[in-house]
């Protein structure tokens, strides 16, 4: 179910940061614009009482008790997709991993999940969110697992993190995202050995 979910909100980020994206291209002026881009998200983390809550608490929410807010994944998607709009510096790679483990966590406490089974239901939708939105879905499990490890891999989670990976890439794949591609013709003369 969190590869499900998460493969069509990361489609759908995908596509609200691609169109603001393109909609600054297009309308230059936007980028005037960008310190009232900075208030508004300011003062949309103020009113959902977010500040200071970071992707740490969302690694931290694995590894202990600390639970990640419900409402942190429509407030961190609003806040990117306005960031973006008015030319700011937001990656996507951070705001994956928060939406992805705040819709995780809403998922554990709705089925009453224990610790452990919550640990692992946050890191499968941090690797939903990541593989719908870069096309990669080894890469975005393994990551997972190694993110939040500090010595040594949780291991019960990587079937989880591969199969909530798997079913949101092929969702994201199935409604058209452009999964991250890099083509290099050319290798410079150091790397040829």
């Amino acid at each position: 179910m969190i590869g499900a979910v998460g493969g069509i909100i990361g489609t759908f980020f995908s596509y609200s940061v691609e169109f603001v994206t393109g909609l600054r291209a297009e309308h230059s002026w936007l980028l005037y614009l960008l310190p009232a881009g900075g208030l508004l998200t300011v003062v949309i983390y103020k009113l959902s009482k977010l500040q200071g809550i970071s992707t740490n608490r969302v690694l931290e929410s694995v590894r202990t008790e600390t639970n990640v807010p419900s409402v942190l994944a429509p407030v961190i998607f609003a806040c990117t997709v306005i960031t973006h709009l008015f030319g700011g510096s937001a990656g996507r790679e951070c705001a994956a991993l928060q939406i992805g483990g705040s819709i995780a966590s809403l998922f554990s406490q709705l089925f009453k999940s224990d610790e452990r089974t919550r640990h692992t239901l946050v890191q499968c939708g941090m690797s939903a969110l990541f593989s719908a939105l870069f096309g990669t879905p080894l890469v975005a499990a393994v990551f997972t697992l190694e993110v939040i490890t500090i010595g040594r891999i949780r291991l019960i989670a990587a079937i989880p993190c591969a199969v909530s990976s798997a079913i949101a890439y092929a969702i994201s794949q199935g409604l058209s995202v452009t999964a991250e591609r890099f083509r290099y013709d050319t290798v410079p003369a150091f790397f040829r050995l």
